[in-house]
């Protein structure tokens, strides 16, 4: 098996985080988990390493305290090896506000940028955000708000890298109820089937990919409109 370089991931310690580990250590990727629990990080690593083989680094951090974000950004911005960031947290309703955003928007963004620059200059690398998505009745203002920054970050990386061997994918998946490991498995599964067949925003279902096209032509076509000066007329009726 080729050695595919080093995948980080962030959230290592969910569904998720540990269903990407598996699946990418199985890949040829050595790996760097990141997350605030420590023992469950230190048993994921040590079960990771009888299994595959690949060098495995924990790295124990918070990262909705902003000190050790800075902190994560230092360490991987020299490690060259990199080649892969996985951007991933459960958030929920249980997060207070300032959590939620540094989670949700603060940290993906610093550690998408840190490594970015690398990526660029080596000519490799990708960026693989996971996007909850929650129902409209949910609640979930804040979190709904966080992953549609999430989403629109994941675009603008797209259209940055679009002329260079640097690819972002967005994941979508359901936010609520949380996700058991099974159920992560399978999202894992389609995302990296989506990922090797090129596809750059991977969705449950083919029905939401035709929903999702044609979101994505209207937004275009919307925005192309306002963005290009359009003049608007208010309403008659707003007038008054």
């Amino acid at each position: 098996m080729s050695h595919k370089g080093t995948a980080v991931i962030t959230g290592a310690d969910t569904a998720i985080g540990t269903a990407f580990a598996h699946r990418l250590a199985q890949r040829g990727y050595d790996l760097i988990l990141i997350a605030a629990d420590r023992p469950r990080l230190m048993t994921l690593a040590a079960t990771l390493t009888d299994s595959s083989g690949r060098s495995i680094e924990v790295l124990n951090a918070d990262l909705a305290v902003s000190a050790e974000v800075v902190r994560i950004e230092g360490v991987l911005s020299q490690d060259a090896s990199i080649t892969l960031l996985i951007n991933h947290h459960d958030i929920t309703e249980a997060h207070e506000i300032g959590a939620t955003i540094a989670l949700g928007v603060t940290a993906p963004v610093c550690l998408s940028y840190a490594l970015a620059n690398g990526f660029v200059k080596r000519d490799i690398g990708t960026v693989i955000n996971l996007v909850p998505v929650f129902e409209a009745s949910s609640g979930a203002a804040i979190e709904s708000a966080s992953s549609a920054f999430l989403l629109s970050l994941s675009d603008t990386l797209q259209q940055r890298f679009n002329n260079v061997a640097v690819r972002v994918q967005a994941v979508l998946y359901a936010g609520l109820p949380p996700i058991r490991y099974q159920s992560a498995v399978a999202i894992v599964d389609a995302a990296l089937e989506d990922f090797d067949s090129g596809v750059a925003i991977s969705l449950p279902t083919f029905a939401h990919r035709v929903a999702w096209n044609a979101f994505v032509a209207a937004r275009l076509e919307l925005f192309s409109g306002v963005g290009g000066g359009s003049s608007i007329v208010a309403p008659t009726h707003l007038l008054h």
